[in-house]
């Protein structure tokens, strides 16, 4: 085989099973690579909006990368409970959301690094005019990762253990560090990778296991009754084929579990423009198996509240679909077949800034009209769609600039609205339409980074 002759997909022409290339240029991710899939795999809200880039960020809350959004010994020093000031009062920048007491909405989880600790926020849908307001101190979380890393930060589903990961650079090169502690800072599990991951790990939605991916294989870290179970599962590696004549290994994220909790699927995007997202292999995590798989199952556990990439927030659990990050200024959202790569329909009909899936099948588009009057109040939509072309349902209207949609647990999602240096948290109940909402300065919201979902109040 010539070094030009690398065999390509037919489907997707960018990804191979590296056992089919056997010669030909190959090296390993460089250095830079692997920072800048790390640093993207940090920025936050599904689809992602920081900087518009082709790599959908992860965990940043704040629209355009503007903030710094974003692991352990000791205690939870319990914090004041006095709320962060939200400028309540200060709506000037951006037209009020009608907001309402949302009964039974998860409370969002936000944190923040305070030296090497981390601080807890919470914004509770049920009480919004309570504004954020601080719980616990994680001491000691961020401990031996530099300030200047991005760490990943995770919420067990029950919300009684957190995962910290961070890339670091070591003496004989980088490495990644992975801790599991208590909110009271308690360390349950720590490790540290020399074969560095480019994937977020993921909570297993269903019980206290987590899911830390690498190139080759895979830790699967049980921390049932009270012990500590660590597992390694080979899985399928493959390449890419970019534009040129060198192949790059592809880092496939965790991108879903099965409703039981038994199988975690993986997948990557099939282009490096990060158009549909390709499923790869499937690994059963009980018998400790990987298989390669072409589509996803047609349902999956709720991930919402499990950590990991932000290709999670693109899979829809109740279809198995797939939708494609709109780019800067596009009228549209593409979704896809279980398959990834296989468009099924075109849903936008103006300036699309977001979307997210609303957990029974919707689609939920955030949208605006850049050429409306600036005094229009209902120049920005939030509205469901149930695959036409044009969305109908209308959850919001209001006024922003930029903005976000992240999905949430039992039919809600969340909106991060931006307006000139304000932010706006919206909660929207897919179901009837309802709103809670609150605004927040800039200075606040750019220190946080999300951490999950708890359960309603």
């Amino acid at each position: 085989m010539k070094p030009d002759d690398h065999p390509i997909d037919p489907r997707s022409g960018v990804i191979v099973p590296i056992a089919a290339v056997r010669d030909g240029p190959r090296r390993n991710v460089p250095k830079v690579i692997a920072l800048v899939a790390i640093a993207a795999a940090i920025g936050l809200v599904g689809a992602g909006i920081a900087g518009r880039s082709a790599t959908p960020p992860t965990t940043a809350i704040v629209p355009n990368g503007t903030g710094a959004i974003p692991s352990a010994s000791a205690r939870v020093a319990a914090a004041s409970s006095a709320p962060v000031p939200t400028a309540a009062d200060d709506r000037v920048g951006i037209p009020p959301v009608p907001s309402v007491e949302l009964d039974g909405a998860p409370v969002l989880a936000m944190w923040r690094r305070d030296g090497s600790d981390a601080v807890v926020v919470r914004w509770d849908p049920a009480k919004p005019d309570a504004g954020l307001v601080e719980r616990e101190r994680i001491a000691e979380l961020f401990r031996d990762i530099p300030a200047d890393a991005s760490p990943l930060v995770a919420l067990s589903p029950r919300a009684h253990l957190v995962a910290a990961a961070a890339l670091t650079s070591a003496a004989d090169g980088d490495v990644e560090r992975v801790r599991v502690t208590t909110l009271a800072g308690k360390v349950v599990w720590r490790q540290t990778f020399e074969d560095r991951t480019l994937s977020a790990p993921a909570w297993n939605p269903i019980r206290d296991e987590l899911v830390v991916p690498n190139l080759r294989s895979w830790r699967i870290v049980s921390f049932a009754s009270g012990t500590v179970r660590v597992r390694s599962v080979p899985v399928p590696t493959f390449e890419r084929e970019p534009i040129g004549r060198v192949t790059n290994p592809v880092a496939p994220a965790i991108v879903g579990f099965s409703p039981d909790g038994e199988v975690a699927y993986a997948a990557a995007s099939d282009s490096p423009f990060v158009l549909g997202l390709r499923p790869l292999f499937e690994v059963d995590l009980a018998a400790g198996r990987a298989q390669e798989i072409d589509r996803l199952p047609p349902r999956l556990a709720d991930m919402a509240a499990s950590g990991g990439s932000a290709d999670l927030s693109r899979i829809d659990p109740a279809t198995g679909r797939v939708f494609g990050p709109p780019g800067p200024g596009s009228n549209f959202v593409t979704v896809y077949d279980r398959d990834g790569v296989t468009a099924t329909s075109s849903v936008g009909g103006m300036h699309v800034l977001a979307a997210a899936w609303s957990g029974d099948g919707r689609l939920a588009v955030l949208r605006t009209n850049p050429s409306a009057d600036p005094a229009d109040p209902t120049a920005t939509t939030i509205q469901l769609a149930d695959g036409s072309r044009r969305p109908t349902d209308i959850l919001a209207t209001t006024r922003v600039i930029d903005g976000a949609l992240l999905s949430a647990p039992n039919g809600y999602v969340l909106a991060v609205l931006a307006a000139f240096g304000q932010y706006e948290l919206v909660a929207l109940r897919a179901s009837d339409g309802l709103t809670a909402a609150t605004v927040i300065p800039t200075d606040t919201l750019s220190t946080l980074r999300f951490l999950g979902w708890l359960p309603a109040s």
